[in-house]
């Protein structure tokens, strides 16, 4: 229960990002599906296509795409936060099932192993999860970075009149957002040991959740 605590941990966190800004990013549960199904080429037990590490740094960079996208979509382009990652969604979603249609790569032993490793009943991944959890309060409270998120929501014309970086701000929000959901999404591979593009579908909404009922 813990490990997949640290997945919703990882997902909300991302998903805070966005809302402090005043947007929503509803393609957090399609990231975490990709995640999954990415790695599954990579780590697979019959055979990957270039090993972990090659593995690790595509899906960073896809979650690192994927937050420009929307942030493009949301800052440039003009859509709203609901239809722009939505489309994003749709995209994604897509993508996913188009590499895989199915559920399939099994995920080698060693690597999920590696991955879900605790130390006594303490599964290390939550113990990340939560020091990130308190680095980012910290973060919001006490640095400038933070203040501009929570300053970019409360008000975006007067935040921009103070000089902050409002664009920067929702580009940032919406590329950690999706790299916190590339996060939760090894976490929930990790568990289930397999591609599977449908594997994040209800992620989307345990993230809304989560952050609203923390306030």
């Amino acid at each position: 229960m813990l490990l997949l605590g640290s997945a919703v941990i990882f997902v909300g966190l991302g998903q805070l990002m966005v809302l402090l800004v005043g947007g929503i990013d509803l393609s957090v549960g399609a990231v975490v599906g990709l995640t999954a199904v990415l790695l599954s080429f990579f780590i697979s037990r019959e055979g990957a296509a270039g090993g972990p590490l090659i593995g690790f740094a595509v899906i960073a960079a896809a979650g690192v795409a994927v937050g420009l996208v929307n942030a493009a979509l949301v800052r440039r382009v003009g859509l709203s936060p609901v239809i722009a990652t939505l489309s994003t969604f749709i995209m994604i979603q897509g993508l996913a099932l188009l590499l895989r249609s199915s559920p399939g790569g099994t995920y080698d032993r060693a690597i999920v192993d590696a991955l879900t490793t605790s130390i006594g009943p303490l599964p290390i991944a939550f113990a990340i999860a939560v020091a990130l959890a308190m680095a980012a309060e910290v973060t919001l409270r006490r640095t400038r970075f933070g203040i501009g998120l929570r300053a970019v929501g409360s008000d975006e014309t007067r935040a921009f009149r103070l000089g902050a970086p409002v664009t920067a701000l929702h580009v940032a929000a919406y590329v950690g957002c999706a790299a916190f959901a590339v996060l939760g999404g090894v976490m929930l591979g990790s568990q289930v040991a397999i591609g599977d593009a449908r594997l994040g579908a209800d992620y989307t909404l345990v993230s809304i959740t989560a952050v609203v009922l923390g306030g």
